[in-house]
């Protein structure tokens, strides 16, 4: 048997969606019908944005729920290519170069 892997509720039509072993966040709608559930789930929020009370406090705290989590990912994406092995190297590379023209100036200046 493999590992155990985690099913939760698509917070939309209800159908059981697997969540990745060891994922920081939750997939909360159906990933297999084109993302159907996520439209209707935004479109529904968006209905009820404009309505007074709990219905539009609720749907403005998701949207901004949805904000975060997006400037999250991107986030996570940048420091994902600036600190991983290959964007330290690559990083350290380009000092590297810059250091050798600089001396290389240097050098030619001094002659």
């Amino acid at each position: 048997m493999g590992d155990p892997v985690t099913v939760w509720p698509c917070a939309n039509c209800g159908r059981p969606v697997p969540q990745p072993v060891g994922a920081v966040r939750a997939i909360r709608y159906c990933q297999d019908n084109d993302g159907a559930c996520v439209r209707e789930a935004r479109e529904r929020r968006e209905r009820g944005r404009d309505a007074s009370g709990l219905t539009g406090q609720v749907a403005a705290t998701w949207e901004m729920v949805e904000r975060l989590e997006n400037a999250a990912d991107a986030l996570a994406g940048s420091l994902a290519a600036e600190l991983s092995v290959a964007g330290v190297e690559r990083r350290v590379a380009e000092v590297r170069a810059e250091a050798a023209r600089e001396l290389s100036v240097a050098q030619s200046e001094r002659d």
